[in-house]
């Protein structure tokens, strides 16, 4: 098996990102008046991580400028130096540095220099700055956290003992991108006086040897003045990749006469070696004793060897295992399932033509076929499922800076953030979701003086919650700011024209003077600043989760408070879909965008100006848009007429227009005019636009259980362009 460096590049910078957020995590929740060891070192492990998996690949912008991260996390873990506010709001600034530079090295670019001395610099002055009085207390509480197993011996022991370190790589190290001469040279840096002894007995012969497997393995002796925290750091790259025994050696030992520990030693152990007793110190006592037989290694011999090291590579029970997936294999095998669908479709369709003494048998296969087709699919759908925290996860930092330069108080609280979405949709939700809540803090929270006159908490609070409703993800943006004033709003929708000025504010609900707070560029800010204010972004939130396919609603109290209320399919992969029928073809209206479905009397219609319909539903007045029109849809009938009006077409066509489909996009409600109404079917959504090309009103393609082809209405698109055209209409009759 050929290596293949840009698929472990590309695994390195996942996990990079992975470390960087670990790293911008924990900084977020330290609490630096009373410091967490175990919070410091796995902030020290994720940087040291990044350095390693850089330098491996010689990315050395990354790995020199993580280094310097390192050293002063270093420093603070060995209570040598401080850590404040002002030092985490540089580590963070650190933080967006590399992911800068990853970004730089993924592109091939060279990321901006100045920047990384300036920060440089700056961490430099941090390992320098004398420690301030009041930090004793803290540096005493870290002390404290220390357990006596920790500690190392005494300076007076120092002279009697050295380390050794038994390294003996697995064969497959270098699948992992890893290279144990860089391990052994960290290693060798630590003590410039180290010995280092190669045992070769295992490499088998040329014939047989594999170049991409690791046949070495190595002993190494430090002196007592590197410390076992240094030693652990340098192989925490590789632990999971290696059988490691570090002991404690009288000094007379050397190298080529201890291979084995005493039996009567403690052997200490990475920790990633304790949960495989397979490979205990007897274990390695046999092995290291015959080094000095000449190996004749036998295929026999290899293959338990191999067997050894992959039951060793096992985890515990119980413990959680994970696999990365190319994206681009995980939606062919979608496509696969869903062709699996359409063909169980097909096959009971074929089956209603069957005899009697046949059928029942066939039917019990698919009804089987079915069921499995659902778990298989089901199955699969959920392996592109991401939780929210993926998206969640990013706000706190992003509250965190937002309030200190507004001079506000926020508590940010997060709800349901193990409720799983689609990648593809959790991506592209992420962007609305962050103007979101920059709007929320910017404009809805008050300043902590007007909340405290007000009666409120000086802190403010925004809520993210996420949860599972039907077939779909409600996702809630909430604050406890002033509100939305709808007078206010209504003011300032006339002077933008954003409404007709013949229209009365009695004419609009509440709900509806909210819903113009999504007009392209409407913005109620006094003043424009680089946060918000400019009029440009709601409307394309909207626009965005509707493509989506999902919408958003928005309900807020003056005084107490806004909610965004996001709904979304959880995957685009499937639609829960209406089938309805118009003249001859099968449709299919996405259900998430239906309302109700109501039989409507044709005497029932209203005429209005302009040639709109209108028909009155209990209390509100709905437009009217024939599908029959807005698709082009025509019939021998109207082929047949002659220059007779178009309401005298309608009534003589012989379509029987009597299912009105109520359907709600961008806050416009609007009855879609159509002949029948079908069945409810989940449907394997296909796109026209790389199969044929974009056709208007359609948002894709589907293959019904009969093999017949049925279009998805675009219900967004439509609607959107029935309001803009009858907006149009009544500016021209105003004016």
């Amino acid at each position: 098996m050929a290596l293949d460096m840009e698929q472990l590049r590309k695994m390195f910078y996942d996990e990079c990102r992975e470390n960087l957020e670990i790293l911008e995590n924990n900084l977020l929740h330290l609490d630096c008046s009373q410091l967490d060891k175990e919070t410091i070192d796995t902030i020290f492990r994720a940087a040291h991580s990044i350095k390693g998996g850089a330098a491996t690949f010689n990315f050395s912008d990354i790995s020199e400028f993580t280094h310097d991260v390192e050293a002063y996390l270093d420093a603070v873990r060995n209570q040598m130096v401080s850590m404040n506010t002002a030092a985490v709001d540089l580590l963070l600034r650190s933080c967006d540095y590399i992911a800068e530079l990853l970004a730089s090295v993924e592109v091939g670019q060279v990321a901006n220099q100045e920047k990384r001395a300036q920060l440089s610099a700056e961490l430099a002055a941090l390992l320098i700055t004398e420690p301030k009085p009041e930090e004793h207390q803290t540096r005493s509480a870290l002390n404290a956290l220390d357990s006596p197993e920790t500690q190392e011996p005494s300076d007076t022991d120092a002279a009697t003992w050295h380390w050794q370190v038994h390294f003996s790589p697995y064969p497959s190290i270098f699948y992992s991108g890893n290279d144990p001469l860089r391990i052994l040279r960290e290693l060798t840096e630590l003590d410039q006086q180290s010995q280092l002894v190669c045992h070769k007995q295992d490499i088998i012969s040329l014939e047989h040897i594999d170049p991409e497997l690791c046949y070495l393995r190595w002993v190494i002796d430090l002196s007592s003045s590197v410390s076992r925290e240094a030693i652990d750091e340098v192989f925490e790259w590789v632990e999971d990749e290696c059988e490691l025994v570090i002991t404690q050696q009288p000094v007379p030992l050397t190298p080529e006469a201890a291979l084995s520990p005493a039996p009567h030693q403690s052997v200490a152990t990475n920790p990633a070696c304790e949960s495989k007793p397979q490979v205990a110190a007897p274990a390695l006592t046999t092995t290291f004793d015959s080094q000095d037989t000449p190996a004749r290694v036998t295929h026999t011999q290899v293959s338990t060897n191999d067997n050894s090291i992959t039951a060793s590579m096992k985890k515990p029970d119980g413990a959680m295992s994970s696999i990365r997936v190319d994206i681009e294999k995980v939606d062919n095998l979608i496509n696969l399932v869903g062709e699996l669908v359409i063909t169980q479709s097909m096959l009971t369709e074929i089956g209603n033509d069957f005899s009697a003494d046949k059928l029942e048998k066939l039917k019990s296969g698919l009804e089987q076929l079915l069921q499995n087709s659902k778990d298989l699919q089901e199955n699969v759908l959920n392996i592109r499922m991401l939780p929210m925290s993926f998206a969640f996860s990013r706000f706190p930092r992003l509250v965190r800076d937002l309030t200190q330069r507004l001079g506000k108080e926020v508590k940010l609280t997060i709800l349901g953030e193990h409720t799983e979405l689609d990648k593809t949709v959790l991506e592209r939700i992420v962007d609305p979701l962050v103007h979101l809540v920059r709007n929320a803090i910017d404009h809805g929270i008050e300043s902590p003086e007007e909340r405290v006159r007000n009666g409120k908490s000086a802190q403010g609070v925004v809520t993210l919650n996420a949860y599972h409703q039907g077939g779909n993800i409600v996702i809630v943006i909430e604050d406890d700011g002033h509100g939305l004033d709808c007078e206010k709003l209504w003011h300032k929708a006339q002077q933008k024209q954003l409404i007709s000025p013949d229209t009365h504010r009695k004419e609009m609900s509440d709900k509806q003077v909210m819903a113009l707070i999504f007009a392209p560029g409407f913005s109620t800010a006094e003043s424009v600043s680089d946060i918000s204010g400019r009029g440009v972004g709601m409307d394309v939130v909207r626009r965005n989760i509707e493509e989506l396919g999902g919408y958003i609603d928005v309900d807020s109290t003056l005084g107490k408070g806004c909610t965004f209320t996001i709904n979304l399919p959880l995957t685009l992969a499937i639609l829960d879909g209406q089938l309805v029928k118009v003249g001859a073809q099968v449709y299919v209206i996405p259900l998430l965008t239906i309302i109700e479905s109501i039989q409507v009397d044709r005497n029932s219609i209203l005429h209005a100006s302009g040639g709109i319909e209108l028909y009155r539903l209990r209390e509100e007045t709905i437009p009217i848009l024939r599908l029959h029109d807005a698709l082009a849809i025509s019939n021998v009938a109207e082929k047949a007429a002659d220059d007779s009006s178009t309401d005298q077409m309608r009534e003589d066509d012989g379509f029987s227009c009597d299912i009105l489909c109520v359907v709600e996009s961008a806050g416009h409600r609007v009855g879609l005019l159509l002949d029948e109404l079908h069945d409810q079917q989940q449907v394997v959504i296909k796109s026209l636009e790389s199969n044929y090309t974009k056709v208007a009103g359609i948002s894709g393609a589907t293959i019904l259980g009969d093999g017949s082809v049925s279009l998805i209405i675009d219900v967004q698109g439509l609607v959107a362009a029935f309001v803009a055209r009858h907006t149009k209409h009544r500016a021209g009759v105003a004016a």
